[in-house]
């Protein structure tokens, strides 16, 4: 039987390293030098705009989130969107209150990331659920047109309508 005496020596370094990698949030907002990726852009974005400017998408994109949802369930990825839409200019105005205050708590640096993830979860939800509704036919797309090989229930009853059994009378 194998022994777990290197299993317990490599825990507590594992569990260290994910401590040091949560506690430098910093460095996660931040690429590495040179590299752009889709957050760093983002976030040079919200730093660019103004405060008045992110409130009112923050407020509009909450709105509208919190609208379909109620009024339209089904909709919900369209909802995600807005959510997400929200979650950066809620980002961008922490940011901004941050580097006006030059406030580096590690409570608003968790904050910031705790924003972000949410942000990312929504705008991933979002984008699956428009691809899936799309795909799935209860959006407009290739499945709602009438053609030969269509799948749709309303193309089908047309082209093969059901047949009775005798003279209507």
């Amino acid at each position: 039987m194998p022994s777990s005496t290197p299993t317990r020596s490599i825990a507590p370094l594992f569990a260290l390293g994910a401590l040091r990698f949560a506690l430098h949030i910093p460095a996660m907002v931040a690429a590495h030098a040179g590299h752009e990726t889709v957050f760093t852009v983002l976030g040079d974005a919200a730093r660019r705009r103004g405060a008045r400017s992110l409130a009112g998408q923050f407020i509009l994109s909450s709105a509208a989130a919190v609208a379909i949802l109620l009024a339209a369930p089904q909709w919900w990825s369209l909802a995600f969107l807005a959510g997400w839409s929200a979650a950066w200019s809620a980002w961008g105005l922490l940011v901004h209150f941050i580097e006006a205050r030059e406030a580096h708590a590690r409570p608003l640096h968790a904050l910031l990331l705790t924003i972000a993830a949410v942000g990312t979860v929504l705008a991933l939800a979002g984008v699956i659920g428009v691809g899936l509704a799309v795909y799935s036919g209860n959006a407009r797309g290739v499945k709602d047109a009438c053609g030969k090989g269509s799948t749709n229930e309303r193309c089908q009853a047309w082209a093969n309508p059901t047949k009775t059994s005798g003279p209507i009378k």
